[in-house]
């Protein structure tokens, strides 16, 4: 058995942002994943959207009559939209498999690291996740709140619909580079692999 504490401190920032909004397999402690309540609340939350989406095509009249002739166009962003944030979900469930693979990867070559007098600075390594996650953060962020300004400055449409059209129109984007910084995560840890072995070579030639 591998232990995971560890290196867990260096990768929880991005798995906790990942596990709010739905995407993989929650695992707390770290290697002890919790796959039923994971899917649960992760179809709680795509059904949620969904239901948000819905109600929002359905009074979509509101928009038409402010802007005619963009009929069309919305009704396929709203589906597009719940399509984008189901298929993001259902790819973090598989990369959180791939996650678990790299981390368990990793922890071997730190033991190893440790083995020959390396030791790893997981203070850095935490700080470098928490950059990470909060540069995607404030990116997409700011690409929401610029898209958002846009539907808030119109002064026809209630308040109540433009708030619920900003989240339907943001949350996607968030989502997606929420899962974008983790694949970004992933190809960073599988590189730990060919460091692997090296050590592994290493060890027995000693």
């Amino acid at each position: 058995m591998v232990d995971l504490n560890p290196i867990s401190k260096s990768v929880l920032p991005v798995l906790i942002v990942n596990w709010i909004f739905g995407i993989g397999v929650i695992e707390y402690p770290l290697g002890n994943p919790h796959p039923i309540f994971s899917f649960i609340y992760s179809l709680i939350s795509v059904i949620l959207f969904a239901a948000l989406a819905i109600c929002n095509y359905f009074n979509i009249d509101l928009f038409i009559k402010v802007t005619p002739g963009i009929a069309v166009p919305i009704k396929v962003i709203y589906f597009s939209q719940i399509i984008l944030v189901m298929s993001t979900v259902i790819l973090g469930w598989y990369r959180s498999k791939v996650i678990h693979e790299c981390v368990v990867k990793e922890a071997l070559a730190d033991n190893l690291m440790e083995h020959i007098g390396i030791q790893k600075n997981y203070k850095q390594m935490l700080k470098v996740q928490i950059g990470n996650v909060l540069g995607a953060l404030t990116f997409a962020l700011s690409v929401i709140i610029i898209n958002s300004c846009m539907i808030f400055m119109n002064d026809k449409i209630p308040l109540r619909y433009k708030v619920s059209s900003a989240f339907t129109m943001g949350y996607p984007v968030l989502v997606t580079f929420i899962a974008d910084t983790t694949f970004m995560n992933i190809v960073w840890k599988t590189k730990k692999a060919n460091i692997l072995q090296t050590l592994k070579y290493i060890i027995r030639t000693k």
